[in-house]
């Protein structure tokens, strides 16, 4: 892609059954509102999105929509994962606001973090959020799914990791495919940093950049322990909070399992 440089297929993983994940069918991205043309046209032709589910608040939905028009004849899902109290770390209020946002916690950005992914699992918007996810996938017909959130890193990457361990992937499979957003988003702090007027840009903020721009097993981590805690496992908050049972996993295995 020369435009969206998180987004990917998850084709090919291989659970622990042997089975492969099927290609072209399960596609996770960053934001879709600056896609190229050329990059549109490979989702849209090459790749078959036929459903695109938005895992962004209705503030990002509204200051950066999707290109609609440019894709027609595709549905598009709101499923939204964060309300407006998350406001900075979803980027609604700009690059400057999440500079002010992270200044005023004045502690570790790292832990902020590790915080904030229990939230994003086990808030009410949240569990809606992963929900309608799964139960999106599970009504797919035809074509394949893209799901994103603003850079594809955190809102998506969960649902990236639930979905997986649906399908049986094995843990460091999906820990890996966690992490190499990094590799995709390698700069990207940089680039933000210019960004910010210089009055607001500390050291402690750039480091701050770096960490939320970051993909972290710390932070994957907490979201698993804050569910297990809740939940018992993870295949508990999955069938007892998202409605994801023994039922839906075969559904689910059935239509993109090879």
């Amino acid at each position: 892609m020369e435009s969206l440089h998180n987004t990917r297929d998850l084709g090919y993983l291989s659970n622990c059954d042997g089975q492969r994940v099927a290609p072209r069918r399960l596609i996770r991205s960053g934001a879709l509102r600056d896609a190229s043309e050329p990059d549109i046209d490979v989702l849209i032709d090459e790749y078959e999105v036929r459903t695109v589910i938005d895992l962004r608040t209705p503030e990002e939905r509204e200051n950066r929509p999707d290109p609609e028009e440019q894709m027609s004849g595709l549905s598009f899902i709101e499923a939204p994962i964060l309300g407006t109290s998350a406001l900075g770390l979803t980027r609604e209020k700009g690059l400057i606001g999440m500079a002010r946002m992270f200044k005023a916690q004045m502690g570790d950005p790292k832990k902020l973090m590790a915080k904030f992914y229990p939230k994003m699992l086990l808030g009410e918007m949240g569990i809606k959020g992963y929900k309608r996810f799964f139960e999106t996938l599970a009504n797919n017909e035809q074509g394949s799914v893209l799901w994103h959130c603003s850079a594809g890193k955190d809102r998506a990457g969960l649902a990236s990791v639930l979905l997986l361990h649906v399908l049986g992937v094995p843990q460091q499979a999906i820990l890996s495919d966690y992490l190499a957003t990094n590799q995709f988003l390698a700069g990207r702090a940089d680039d933000l940093s210019k960004l910010v007027p210089a009055k607001y840009l500390t050291p402690r903020i750039e480091k701050a950049f770096v960490v939320f721009n970051s993909a972290d097993q710390v932070f994957l981590r907490a979201g698993i322990k804050g569910i297990e805690k809740e939940y018992g496992s993870t295949d508990g908050y999955l069938r007892n909070a998202l409605d994801v049972d023994d039922d839906m996993r075969k559904l689910l295995r059935n239509k993109y399992l090879l």
